[in-house]
């Protein structure tokens, strides 16, 4: 590739960065040993997740129920994706 073409694909790269946005997983397995799917290919365990502490209260008060596996969750990937920080569990809409 020329110089020319090597500089403006470098410029187009740095004007068009990827945009991470937020997702949603399902739960595999709950808390302590959390895993969860992120698509039909992945799937995060603690080791990829940081957990937001208002998860871990639910967690301990009041009691292991309030995640539990099918549940779904609100994840916002790193820049690098390469770690996940879970959110929240996907509520219900009340909206009628």
């Amino acid at each position: 590739m020329d110089p020319i073409t090597e500089f403006a694909k470098m410029i187009r790269e740095r004007d068009n960065p990827t945009i991470v946005s937020m997702t949603t997983g399902t739960v595999i397995s709950p808390l302590p040993n959390i895993v969860i799917k992120l698509n039909d290919i992945v799937t995060l365990d603690q080791s990829k997740l940081i957990v937001a502490e208002h998860i871990y209260l639910h967690y301990q008060y009041p009691g292991p129920t309030w995640l539990q596996a099918g549940d779904e969750v609100i994840l916002m990937p790193t820049v690098d994706e390469q770690m996940y920080i879970m959110l929240d569990r996907v509520g219900e809409s009340h909206v009628t």
